[in-house]
């Protein structure tokens, strides 16, 4: 493990030296300058080196095979070269077809259940497009330092709470090294910005997140709405950005600044007059959102009417929270 984390470090040291005007952060709307979007590469590149399989489901080079298109699209935007909106979402959508199809077991899901021949084929769609959704709101919300990475760690140390009652080592081992990982690539985004986890890293934490949750939730004595708490805020993320953008009638995978960390950073750039500043208020301001579901899923786990009022508490308060930022940034205007 001391290897690995030496591993990371001179990748990161890589990527760190690796700025150039073609990583200028363009779609970084809220950064200044030129910053290295290498992260997830980086990390991608550590874990291959440093774990011999990923865990039980799939050989190391099978895992490696199904994330690479999606770690190939991700990369290819990272260096400044734009892929369709489409093609992306259609190379997303096969590979989870093929991934949650690999699966020998698949969580259940009581409100889609028809028969048992046909409910094989809807669950592996329906699980197809919430990883498409999970992998896409991760990559929203990789916006300002340090949100992406400090998510991930709220959502792997969950994972890793359910993890221990199950008592899968090999998992274990798998996250403990994802959060050194994730808290080593932290200090070099928050608060200064010196890299980033770009679009390939959140592409692939958000489909390796994806893939960990319906592994450990095919086990029949957990809750598959524990698994919703543990990613809302990148399923709420997506799924408003979706109603936001069918409501005022624009293209629903064309990207645009109105999510709620934009917003909170616009009315803080305002406020403050510093980018810097702006940046990373907006992220302390989210934090007790971001670990919101680990809390839930620590003090609640197991117990389901407590993890549907705190799914619906999060909605509430998501709500709240974009909506009053929403009428302040109208009022600037």
């Amino acid at each position: 493990m001391i290897n690995s984390c030496l591993l990371l470090i001179f990748l990161l040291a890589i990527g760190l030296n690796f700025t150039s005007s073609k990583f200028n952060n363009n779609r970084q709307s809220v950064h200044q300058g030129s910053i290295s979007r290498l992260g997830g590469i980086i990390y991608v590149i550590a874990f291959l080196f440093s774990c011999e399989l990923f865990f039980d489901i799939f050989p190391n080079i099978i895992f490696f095979l199904l994330c690479l298109p999606i770690i190939l699209i991700g990369f290819i935007e990272d260096l400044g070269h734009e892929i369709s909106p489409k093609l992306r979402f259609i190379i997303m959508l096969v590979v989870s077809l093929l991934t949650v199809g690999s699966f020998t077991e698949l969580p259940f899901i009581s409100f889609l259940y028809i028969s048992e021949d046909i409910n094989y084929y809807i669950y592996i769609l329906f699980f197809s497009l919430c990883t498409v959704t999970i992998i896409n709101g991760m990559n929203l919300i990789d916006g300002v330092n340090g949100l992406m990475a400090l998510t991930t760690i709220s959502i792997l140390t969950s994972i890793s709470f359910i993890v221990e009652h199950l008592e899968i080592n090999n998992l274990s081992t798998y996250l403990d090294l994802s959060l050194i990982f994730l808290v080593i690539t932290l200090i070099f985004n928050f608060p200064f910005s010196k890299i980033f986890f770009g679009d390939c890293g959140a592409y692939i934490s958000g489909f390796v997140i994806s893939c960990l949750l319906i592994y450990i939730f095919s086990d029949p004595t957990l809750l598959s709405w524990e698994a919703v708490l543990i990613v809302i805020y990148p399923f709420t993320e997506t799924v408003f950005s979706v109603v936001r953008r069918l409501v005022s009638g624009k293209n629903i995978l064309k990207a645009d600044d109105q999510h709620l960390h934009s917003l909170i950073f616009k009315f803080l750039k305002n406020k403050t007059r510093r980018v810097i500043n702006a940046n990373n208020l907006t992220t302390l301001i989210l934090i007790p959102l971001i670990f919101f579901p680990y809390f839930c899923v620590y003090f609640f786990h197991g117990n389901l009417y407590f993890i549907f009022f705190s799914i619906f508490l999060f909605f509430t308060l998501y709500s709240l929270i974009y909506f009053f930022f929403y009428d302040k940034i109208l009022l600037l205007k």
